[in-house]
């Protein structure tokens, strides 16, 4: 997570969110954090999603969170401040609540005469400067300080919460049920994928998408990191794509899935691919090749000597045309 702090109000304005963004690119491209291919392809992707590009450009891995904040430094004229520096006990904690600061995104971490506060969105900072300190909206108080800070790796609070919320039992329900409408109605691919408003539930049937009823949107973090849990992969990394496993038994028959989660601009996308093998008709005349293809392959596997290459990519059936070669 990147934070910025910037001159109080009354200063001079850095200028509009637009602004600030073209400013940004500029910073990046000249420390060599970025090239303009990669800036130009973030500001497509920024304008097809509706995100923000500096947002977009970090999510994406195109820039590290770094460089990310070296470069608001730069723009806004302050200097780096490291996790370190945050106070060893939370200030003010008998005016700010912890709900009150995870919805104005923002922390103190350094009292009067400073008056330092890390907020998540930079280019919003004014307004959650004035949430956390109300007398400065009538222009009194005094100035604040410029630092910005880099944090981001998730708390030790945060991975806990989310472990605590993947554990309840309507969250384990509702996995459990997404699981089972898969197998049961031959679906070759769960897709889940989280949106700014919504957890989107897809099934593949034949090649296509088919979308389901999607669970509440307050259960997004916890669907996710429920099947993170299950697939023994890492739920306090959200920054990388991972890779894992489930083996359940469904409806009394033992089934494999492999899941693959990926970062997206709204949190991790997560596919699921059923590999139930007591669905699979291992008759190689029933495999769908021409006749003319599978009589040449045919007269191959009579050879005494010689290789065969299954190529494709995941999901083609490679193993399938394999298990059932005569």
């Amino acid at each position: 997570m990147v934070i910025e702090a910037i001159p109080s109000p009354g200063a001079e304005a850095v200028g509009q969110p637009a602004d600030e963004l073209s400013r940004l690119s500029d910073i990046l491209l000249a420390r060599g954090a970025l090239d303009n291919r990669t800036l130009d392809r973030a500001r497509r992707v920024a304008a097809d999603t509706g995100g923000r590009l500096d947002r977009v450009l970090t999510q994406l891995g195109m820039v590290s969170e770094r460089d990310l904040a070296e470069a608001l430094a730069e723009l806004v004229g302050s200097v780096l401040i490291s996790p370190a520096d945050y106070p060893e006990a939370p200030l003010f904690v008998d005016r700010l609540k912890p709900k009150f600061l995870h919805k104005a995104r923002a922390l103190p971490i350094a009292d009067a005469p400073d008056n330092v506060i890390a907020v998540a969105v930079p280019i919003e900072f004014e307004a959650a400067f004035n949430r956390l300190y109300p007398e400065f909206e009538s222009g009194q108080g005094g100035a604040h300080s410029g630092d910005i800070v880099s944090d981001a790796e998730p708390s030790e609070e945060d991975t806990e919460r989310l472990k605590d919320l993947a554990s309840e039992a309507p969250v384990i329900r509702l996995v459990n049920q997404l699981i089972a409408r898969a197998v049961e109605t031959g679906a070759s691919d769960v897709h889940i994928e989280p949106f700014e408003d919504r957890l989107r539930i897809r099934y593949r049937y034949d090649g296509a998408l088919h979308e389901a009823e999607p669970p509440p949107a307050r259960l997004r973090a916890a669907v996710v990191s429920r099947v993170k849990i299950m697939s023994r992969l890492d739920i306090a990394e959200r920054r990388l794509p991972q890779d894992g496993r489930i083996r359940l038994s469904v409806r009394g028959q033992e089934v494999d899935f492999r899941v693959s989660t990926i970062p997206s601009l709204n949190g991790e996308s997560v596919v699921l691919r059923v590999l139930d093998r007591t669905a699979v008709e291992f008759d190689f005349v029933k495999l769908g090749l021409p006749d003319d293809v599978r009589q040449a392959l045919e007269r191959v596997f009579d050879l005494p000597n010689g290789m065969v290459l299954v190529t494709g990519p995941t999901g083609s059936g490679k193993t399938t045309t394999l298990d059932s070669t005569p």
